[in-house]
């Protein structure tokens, strides 16, 4: 067995040279492993299943590509890559030999995932439809690389592209106007961190007491609440993880609240989505605005930033983004709006001048 550990990464991995079903000599690595016996379980399983035929059902290989990936990602994640494969992938496919598909089968699916529609009636989100289509492609590379695939359909046919989606923002005085109809303390609280902090409704839910420090006034990020699998977990990538300086009214708000508690609530904000949602939703409502998603406070959160004239480093360090052209890409149109209102103060300066 030639497994190495990876002292960098403190992980191990394995390489190794394998007969496909061919009879063609191969060579492969790979990488991940959390403990030595892992990947010589790998290699071994690795090594049976290139004997067999390419000649396989689309839902053999999405129980072989799933066992595979179990190994090297979150619990979250694979359960999302799971749902997608067995719901929209095996539902359609899963009969076919992967080499049966052929470009036109993959669009024939494609527009078939494209007309599904939920319980209720209403079209799945494009997307979602994106999402789906980008773990069947993954899953056929899977295949190419591991199964003997000649070749990936998805290369003629090209990806579903999701739309553009329309972003919904209120901006601060829009804020504070809903926020007035919200009678419960706790509510309150809840929409001013959300709203003047930007962060994921996932950092959110997975905060407790100790991520708060009322001295420097500050949130610390270092944990994400998964809905899929209801446990809290480390954020994705190392630049969710952050320190958020808060407003000092809403972090002594908040340390009030908590002195009236006659325990420590962990998680703090044990509601779910949806429920927060709801009141969003209510308080919209009785302020007469647009209804915008929970998501959509962190939208406002950053247009309420980029009107402020905040760099865009410290935007993107403040949201978690990896680095400042993620900001750039979502909030470009923000941008826009704000570069004219820049230009109209430099009008206004030089009238004064000119007049002057």
């Amino acid at each position: 067995m030639a497994v190495y550990y990876d002292a960098d990464h403190k992980t191990y991995y394995c390489k190794f040279n394998y007969t496909d079903w061919t009879g063609k000599k191969r060579y492969t690595t790979k990488r991940g492993f959390s403990g030595k016996r892992a990947a010589e379980k790998f290699e071994r399983e690795f090594k049976a299943a290139a004997l067999e035929s390419t000649d396989i059902t689309v839902s053999t290989l999405i129980e072989k590509y799933l066992n595979d990936e179990k190994q090297h990602i979150r619990k979250s994640t694979f359960l999302n890559k799971s749902r997608a494969l067995n719901k929209y992938v095996a539902t359609y496919l899963g009969n076919k030999s992967i080499t049966s598909l052929t470009p036109a089968t993959v669009r024939h699916w494609q527009n078939q995932i494209l007309s599904c529609t939920k319980k209720d009636g209403t079209p799945l989100a494009r997307s979602y439809a994106a999402y789906i289509n980008i773990q069947f492609s993954s899953m056929l590379n899977f295949a190419v690389r591991y199964c003997g695939l000649k070749k990936n359909p998805f290369q003629s046919t090209g990806a579903i592209k999701k739309r553009t989606a329309e972003m919904s923002i209120w901006e601060e005085s829009q804020f504070l106007s809903a926020l007035q109809h919200v009678s419960s303390p706790f509510y309150r609280l809840e929409f001013l961190i959300l709203f003047y902090s930007g962060m994921r409704i996932g950092e959110f839910k997975a905060l407790e007491i100790s991520d708060f420090d009322f001295t420097h006034d500050t949130i610390s990020i270092s944990k994400s609440y998964s809905s899929i699998s209801r446990t809290i977990t480390p954020p994705k990538t190392d630049s969710s993880v952050r320190i958020i300086s808060m407003p000092h009214l809403i972090m002594d708000r908040l340390q009030q609240y908590l002195a009236k508690l006659s325990y420590e609530p962990s998680p703090l904000f044990p509601q779910d989505g949806r429920t927060i949602a709801y009141q969003l939703k209510k308080m919209a409502k009785a302020a007469q605005l647009p209804p915008i998603r929970v998501h959509d406070l962190r939208h406002s959160h950053a247009s309420y930033l980029i009107h402020k004239h905040i760099p865009i480093t410290s935007i993107a360090k403040r949201l978690g983004h990896k680095n400042p052209s993620i900001t750039l890409s979502v909030y470009s149109h923000i941008y826009k709006d704000s570069d004219s209102q820049i230009a109209d103060m430099m009008d206004e300066s030089l009238k004064k001048l000119v007049n002057g």
